[in-house]
Protein backbone atom coordinates (compact mmCIF):
# COMPACT_ATOMS: atom_id res chain seq x y z
CA UNK A 1 0.00 0.00 0.00
CA UNK A 2 2.89 2.36 0.69
CA UNK A 3 4.34 1.74 -2.79
CA UNK A 4 0.93 2.26 -4.38
CA UNK A 5 0.44 5.46 -2.36
CA UNK A 6 3.76 6.88 -3.55
CA UNK A 7 2.96 6.09 -7.20
CA UNK A 8 -0.57 7.48 -6.88
CA UNK A 9 0.58 10.78 -5.40
CA UNK A 10 3.12 11.15 -8.21
CA UNK A 11 0.38 10.64 -10.79
CA UNK A 12 -1.82 13.13 -8.97
CA UNK A 13 0.99 15.69 -9.12
CA UNK A 14 1.55 15.05 -12.84
CA UNK A 15 -2.20 15.43 -13.45
CA UNK A 16 -2.23 18.86 -11.82
CA UNK A 17 -3.89 18.00 -8.52
CA UNK A 18 -3.72 20.59 -5.72
CA UNK A 19 -1.63 19.86 -2.64
CA UNK A 20 -4.75 19.00 -0.63
CA UNK A 21 -6.02 16.68 -3.38
CA UNK A 22 -2.63 14.93 -3.55
CA UNK A 23 -2.67 14.43 0.22
CA UNK A 24 -6.18 12.97 0.13
CA UNK A 25 -5.26 10.72 -2.81
CA UNK A 26 -2.16 9.50 -0.98
CA UNK A 27 -4.22 8.64 2.10
CA UNK A 28 -6.82 6.87 -0.06
CA UNK A 29 -4.04 4.79 -1.62
CA UNK A 30 -2.76 3.80 1.83
CA UNK A 31 -6.23 2.56 2.81
CA UNK A 32 -7.57 1.12 -0.46
CA UNK A 33 -6.77 -2.51 0.40
CA UNK A 34 -7.81 -2.38 4.06
CA UNK A 35 -10.63 -4.83 3.33
CA UNK A 36 -8.03 -7.61 3.14
CA UNK A 37 -7.95 -7.45 6.94
CA UNK A 38 -11.21 -9.41 6.71
CA UNK A 39 -9.65 -12.15 4.54
CA UNK A 40 -7.95 -15.05 6.39
CA UNK A 41 -4.15 -14.96 6.26
CA UNK A 42 -3.95 -18.53 4.96
CA UNK A 43 -5.77 -17.37 1.81
CA UNK A 44 -3.75 -14.20 1.26
CA UNK A 45 -0.40 -15.92 1.90
CA UNK A 46 -0.91 -19.08 -0.16
CA UNK A 47 2.15 -20.17 -2.11
CA UNK A 48 -0.04 -21.51 -4.91
CA UNK A 49 -2.89 -20.00 -6.90
CA UNK A 50 -6.11 -19.66 -4.90
CA UNK A 51 -9.04 -21.95 -5.70
CA UNK A 52 -12.36 -20.58 -7.08
CA UNK A 53 -14.03 -20.35 -3.64
CA UNK A 54 -11.05 -18.50 -2.18
CA UNK A 55 -10.99 -16.16 -5.16
CA UNK A 56 -14.67 -15.31 -4.66
CA UNK A 57 -13.89 -14.45 -1.03
CA UNK A 58 -10.93 -12.26 -2.05
CA UNK A 59 -13.18 -10.43 -4.52
CA UNK A 60 -15.27 -9.20 -1.59
CA UNK A 61 -12.41 -7.21 -0.04
CA UNK A 62 -13.40 -3.89 -1.71
CA UNK A 63 -16.82 -4.13 -0.01
CA UNK A 64 -15.19 -5.17 3.28
CA UNK A 65 -12.88 -2.16 3.00
CA UNK A 66 -15.75 0.22 2.28
CA UNK A 67 -17.60 -1.08 5.34
CA UNK A 68 -14.53 -0.61 7.54
CA UNK A 69 -13.95 2.94 6.29
CA UNK A 70 -17.61 3.84 6.76
CA UNK A 71 -17.06 3.33 10.50
CA UNK A 72 -13.69 5.10 10.59
CA UNK A 73 -13.66 8.73 11.78
CA UNK A 74 -11.84 11.25 9.58
CA UNK A 75 -12.09 9.20 6.36
CA UNK A 76 -13.52 11.17 3.44
CA UNK A 77 -16.07 9.93 0.90
CA UNK A 78 -13.33 9.99 -1.76
CA UNK A 79 -11.26 7.53 0.27
CA UNK A 80 -14.24 5.22 0.83
CA UNK A 81 -15.12 5.09 -2.86
CA UNK A 82 -11.47 4.59 -3.83
CA UNK A 83 -11.47 1.42 -1.72
CA UNK A 84 -14.80 0.24 -3.10
CA UNK A 85 -13.98 0.91 -6.79
CA UNK A 86 -10.29 0.00 -7.15
CA UNK A 87 -11.02 -3.36 -8.81
CA UNK A 88 -13.60 -1.98 -11.23
CA UNK A 89 -12.56 -1.68 -14.88
CA UNK A 90 -13.42 0.84 -17.58
CA UNK A 91 -15.29 -1.74 -19.70
CA UNK A 92 -17.41 -3.02 -16.80
CA UNK A 93 -15.47 -6.28 -16.40
CA UNK A 94 -14.26 -5.52 -12.85
CA UNK A 95 -15.76 -6.17 -9.44
CA UNK A 96 -17.65 -5.94 -7.11
CA UNK A 97 -20.21 -3.65 -8.83
CA UNK A 98 -19.22 -4.05 -12.51
CA UNK A 99 -19.11 -0.27 -12.92
CA UNK A 100 -18.04 1.36 -16.20
CA UNK A 101 -15.79 4.33 -16.97
CA UNK A 102 -17.93 7.28 -15.92
CA UNK A 103 -19.19 5.51 -12.80
CA UNK A 104 -15.74 4.81 -11.34
CA UNK A 105 -14.29 7.29 -8.86
CA UNK A 106 -11.29 9.24 -10.21
CA UNK A 107 -9.08 8.25 -7.27
CA UNK A 108 -9.85 4.58 -7.99
CA UNK A 109 -8.86 5.05 -11.66
CA UNK A 110 -5.42 6.17 -10.48
CA UNK A 111 -5.05 3.62 -7.69
CA UNK A 112 -6.02 0.65 -9.89
CA UNK A 113 -3.20 1.46 -12.34
CA UNK A 114 -0.67 1.73 -9.51
CA UNK A 115 -2.01 -1.44 -7.87
CA UNK A 116 -1.77 -3.52 -11.06
CA UNK A 117 1.69 -2.17 -11.90
CA UNK A 118 3.01 -2.90 -8.41
CA UNK A 119 1.49 -6.40 -8.42
CA UNK A 120 3.10 -7.21 -11.79
CA UNK A 121 6.63 -6.10 -10.86
CA UNK A 122 6.62 -7.55 -7.31
CA UNK A 123 7.61 -11.09 -6.36
CA UNK A 124 4.79 -13.19 -4.95
CA UNK A 125 4.92 -16.61 -3.25
CA UNK A 126 3.60 -18.18 -6.48
CA UNK A 127 5.32 -16.00 -9.13
CA UNK A 128 8.29 -13.78 -9.83
CA UNK A 129 7.78 -10.13 -10.69
CA UNK A 130 8.29 -9.01 -14.30
CA UNK A 131 10.33 -6.13 -15.74
CA UNK A 132 8.70 -2.71 -15.10
CA UNK A 133 8.78 -1.90 -18.82
CA UNK A 134 6.81 -5.05 -19.62
CA UNK A 135 4.28 -4.12 -16.93
CA UNK A 136 4.05 -0.62 -18.42
CA UNK A 137 3.53 -2.19 -21.84
CA UNK A 138 0.56 -4.12 -20.45
CA UNK A 139 -0.94 -0.91 -19.05
CA UNK A 140 -0.66 0.80 -22.44
CA UNK A 141 -2.24 -2.14 -24.26
CA UNK A 142 -5.08 -2.14 -21.72
CA UNK A 143 -5.61 1.62 -21.55
CA UNK A 144 -9.08 2.72 -22.57
CA UNK A 145 -10.42 -0.81 -22.14
CA UNK A 146 -9.48 -1.75 -18.58
CA UNK A 147 -7.77 1.40 -17.35
CA UNK A 148 -8.21 5.14 -17.84
CA UNK A 149 -6.27 6.26 -20.92
CA UNK A 150 -5.05 9.58 -19.48
CA UNK A 151 -3.82 7.99 -16.26
CA UNK A 152 -1.96 5.24 -18.15
CA UNK A 153 -0.36 7.63 -20.63
CA UNK A 154 0.89 10.05 -17.98
CA UNK A 155 2.18 7.27 -15.74
CA UNK A 156 3.99 5.31 -18.45
CA UNK A 157 5.48 8.45 -20.07
CA UNK A 158 6.93 9.69 -16.78
CA UNK A 159 8.04 6.21 -15.76
CA UNK A 160 9.90 5.67 -19.03
CA UNK A 161 11.81 8.94 -18.59
CA UNK A 162 13.16 7.56 -15.31
CA UNK A 163 14.72 4.56 -17.09
CA UNK A 164 17.00 6.54 -19.43
CA UNK A 165 20.59 5.61 -18.52
CA UNK A 166 19.57 2.39 -16.75
CA UNK A 167 21.57 -0.78 -17.35
CA UNK A 168 19.50 -3.49 -19.01
CA UNK A 169 19.79 -7.01 -20.39
CA UNK A 170 18.22 -7.61 -23.79
CA UNK A 171 16.37 -10.84 -24.49
CA UNK A 172 19.18 -11.72 -26.95
CA UNK A 173 21.56 -11.88 -23.96
CA UNK A 174 23.43 -8.62 -24.54
CA UNK A 175 23.75 -5.99 -21.81
CA UNK A 176 23.65 -2.26 -22.42
CA UNK A 177 22.09 1.03 -21.41
CA UNK A 178 18.88 2.75 -22.38
CA UNK A 179 19.95 5.86 -24.31
CA UNK A 180 16.69 7.10 -25.82
CA UNK A 181 12.95 6.66 -25.42
CA UNK A 182 10.45 7.89 -28.00
CA UNK A 183 7.44 9.37 -26.17
CA UNK A 184 5.19 7.74 -28.78
CA UNK A 185 6.61 4.32 -27.82
CA UNK A 186 7.59 4.77 -24.16
CA UNK A 187 8.10 1.08 -23.45
CA UNK A 188 10.30 0.38 -26.51
CA UNK A 189 13.63 2.15 -25.89
CA UNK A 190 16.86 2.35 -27.87
CA UNK A 191 19.58 0.38 -26.08
CA UNK A 192 23.31 0.83 -26.64
CA UNK A 193 25.43 -2.28 -26.15
CA UNK A 194 29.11 -1.47 -26.77
CA UNK A 195 29.20 -0.11 -30.33
CA UNK A 196 25.78 -1.46 -31.30
CA UNK A 197 22.37 0.19 -30.97
CA UNK A 198 19.14 -1.82 -30.67
CA UNK A 199 15.90 -0.02 -31.48
CA UNK A 200 13.09 -1.98 -29.83
CA UNK A 201 10.47 -0.04 -31.82
CA UNK A 202 11.86 -1.57 -35.01
CA UNK A 203 12.83 -4.96 -33.56
CA UNK A 204 9.66 -6.31 -31.96
CA UNK A 205 11.34 -9.61 -31.07
CA UNK A 206 13.49 -7.98 -28.37
CA UNK A 207 12.56 -7.17 -24.79
CA UNK A 208 14.56 -5.70 -21.93
CA UNK A 209 15.15 -6.52 -18.27
CA UNK A 210 16.16 -3.67 -15.98
CA UNK A 211 19.35 -4.59 -14.06
CA UNK A 212 19.76 -1.47 -11.87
Amino acid sequence: SLRVSILATMIGKWMGYTQLEILELGEAALLYDIGKMSIPDFVLQKKTEVNPDEYELIKKHPQFGYSILLKTPGVTANMKYAALHHHERMDGSGYPLRLKAGQIHEFAKIIMVCDVFDAMISDRPYKKGICPLLAADYLLWSSGKLFDGEVCYIFVKKLSEYFIGKTVRLSNGREGKIVYIDENYPTRPIVQSEELFFDLVKDKSLNVEILN
